[in-house]
C-alpha cells in the first residue's frame, strides 16, 4: 500500500513540480459525502432477517443497506487553453454499515438465543484521468463541465460476529474476510467555483462514476469458541460467491465464501461471484490552487 501510495502521488506532484513555473497548471483539493449503489451486498442484507423469519421467532434486525460514506480527491489539472483542461486525479471513497439481528429458536423452556453482526466495508481508490470544458459567467464565477475514465482499486471487506447462547452454554465466532480487485469506470461531473483571488478559487461539485468489480478472491480469518474448545483458522483463496438460496417456493439472495462454487440445485441457484457496484453520486467542495 505504500508502494501504491507513493505511485499515486507521484503521478500527481511531479507534473506539479514540473510545470508549477507556468500559469496553466493548478491542483485541486476537494472532499464530500458520496453515495454508491453497492448492489448484491444490499441485497443479502434485505433478504437475510426476511427469511429468518420465516421459522424462528422473537426476531429483531436493524440490518440496513450500505451506500454513504466520505470520498476526497487531489488532483493536477494543466489548462490547453481558457475554455479547455485535462486533469490527473487520485481519490478515495468508502461506504459501510453495521447492523444486528436477534433470534430465538428451539423449546420454548429452553431457547437458543442468537445475536449476528455484520459490518461490510467498501473501501475504493479511483485514478482518473479527465478532460474539462470551463465556461465563464463573469471575472469571479465560472461553470466547469467534465468527463473522464479511470481505474478503481475496490477492497471489500467483510466482519461477522455471532454469539449463540442456550442451555449448554454459550459459544461465539467472528470471521473477516478480505479482498480486493480492479475495475475500469467513467465518470462525469459539473461544478461551479468562484474566484478569490488569481491563485485561489473554491468550488462545489457534483459527480457521477459508472463503475463495478466483482471476482472477489481472498483471505478469511475465523475464529471461534464454545464450551469444549476455541481455536481460529486463516483459509486462502476465498471467492464472494452470491446465489440464490430456495425456501418455501421463494427465492432469497444469499452469499458464502468458498475456494469452489455452492452446489445443490435446485436449493442453490444463481450461483456466480460477486460483484460489488461503487457506482453513484459524489457531491463536495474544495479548493483550487494554482501555480
Amino acid at each position: 500500500m505504500k508502494k501504491f501510495c507513493t505511485l499515486v502521488f507521484g503521478l500527481v506532484l511531479i507534473p506539479a513540480l514540473a510545470l508549477s513555473a507556468t500559469s496553466n497548471f493548478s491542483l485541486k483539493i476537494g472532499g464530500g459525502l458520496g453515495y454508491s449503489i453497492i448492489g448484491e451486498i444490499n441485497d443479502i442484507l434485505r433478504d437475510y432477517p426476511v427469511y429468518i423469519r420465516t421459522h424462528e421467532r422473537n426476531v429483531s434486525d436493524d440490518l440496513a443497506p450500505v451506500h454513504f460514506g466520505p470520498n476526497f480527491v487531489l488532483e493536477a489539472v494543466y489548462n490547453l487553453n481558457p475554455s479547455f483542461s485535462l486533469g490527473l486525479a487520485v481519490g478515495y471513497g468508502s461506504a459501510q454499515n453495521q447492523g444486528s439481528i436477534h433470534r430465538e429458536y428451539g423449546p420454548e423452556s429452553g431457547p437458543i438465543i442468537v445475536d449476528e453482526t455484520f459490518i461490510p466495508k467498501v473501501h475504493f481508490v479511483p485514478i482518473t484521468l479527465s478532460g474539462y470544458y470551463t465556461l465563464a459567467l463573469n471575472p469571479k464565477w465560472c461553470v466547469v463541465l467534465g468527463g473522464g475514465i479511470g481505474y478503481n482499486c475496490v477492497t471489500f471487506i467483510f466482519e461477522e460476529d455471532a454469539q449463540e447462547e442456550g442451555p449448554w452454554g454459550g459459544s461465539t465466532s467472528d470471521s473477516v474476510f478480505r479482498a480486493s480487485r480492479g475495475a475500469l469506470g467513467v465518470q462525469a461531473s459539473a461544478t461551479i467555483e468562484m474566484n478569490i483571488s488569481s491563485r485561489l478559487s473554491f468550488f462545489a461539485s457534483a459527480c457521477s462514476r459508472l463503475a463495478s468489480a466483482s471476482g472477489f478472491t481472498g483471505k478469511r480469518e475465523v475464529n471461534w469458541s464454545d464450551p469444549g474448545a476455541s481455536g481460529s483458522i486463516t483459509l486462502e483463496n476465498q471467492t464472494f460467491w452470491v446465489h440464490t438460496y430456495n425456501f418455501g417456493g421463494t427465492g432469497y439472495t444469499t452469499y458464502a465464501f468458498g475456494d469452489t462454487a455452492p452446489s445443490g440445485a435446485p436449493i442453490y441457484t444463481d450461483v456466480h461471484k460477486g460483484k460489488i457496484n461503487i457506482g453513484g453520486a459524489i457531491l463536495g467542495i474544495g479548493a483550487r490552487i494554482r501555480l
